[in-house]
Parts: C-alpha cells; sequence; structure tokens
C-alpha cells in the first residue's frame, strides 16, 4: 500500500509478482491482483503473459 501510495495508484490497478501464497492472499484481499509465481508459473512467463496484453 505504501508504494501505491506514493506513486498516487490505487491498489485496484496494482498487481504484485511474488511467490508467497501468504503475500499474494493479502494483496488480493487488499483489492489488488497477485501473480503468485510457482514451479509451474516462472515470473518470467508471468512477465511474458502481461506484454502480450499490452
Amino acid at each position: 500500500m505504501q508504494y501505491a501510495d506514493r506513486l498516487g495508484a490505487s491498489i485496484q490497478d496494482c498487481a504484485v509478482i511474488d511467490d508467497s501464497e501468504e503475500v499474494c492472499s493479502t494483496f488480493a484481499r487488499l483489492g489488488g491482483t497477485p501473480l503468485h509465481v510457482t514451479t509451474e508459473r516462472a515470473t518470467d512467463a508471468i512477465l511474458d503473459g502481461l506484454l502480450q496484453k499490452h
């Protein structure tokens, strides 16, 4: 939240990429979009997917 606030962004417009289920769950409860890194879904695959959307 502090980074979103500092940048004047709404948490609903923010995403977090993390391998922690707890971090992802907390971020989702706050209204953001969690992108959970797993052994099946690596960070580079998540970033590639984001780039393909834009």
